[in-house]
């Protein structure tokens, strides 16, 4: 999966690829229970990052009906990837 946004890199230093496990839809039984599938993240400079990754939210079974998180990862040369779950 792509960065839904990436910001920084360019040519000579390409922002971290954030890469999400897991099927790009999942459909969640309300009052089960989520257990998020993963993610990897590789920097073109520093290797493997997936450690730096930062999961923003939570998903809620019993109540929401319309869920998101964002997993951002930020390089030491502060560029960044971000993907909305």
């Amino acid at each position: 999966m792509r960065p839904l946004f990436a910001s920084g890199g360019g040519a000579d230093n390409p922002v971290p690829e954030l890469v999400l496990r897991g099927a790009s839809q999942v459909s969640i039984v309300q009052y089960s229970t989520f257990t998020e599938p993963g993610f990897d993240a590789q920097d073109a400079r520093q290797g493997n990052l997936t450690h730096a990754v930062e999961v923003v939210g939570t998903v809620d079974p019993a109540t929401c009906t319309a869920c998101a998180f964002a997993c951002l990862v930020l390089s030491s040369t502060n560029d960044l990837s971000c993907a909305v779950v």
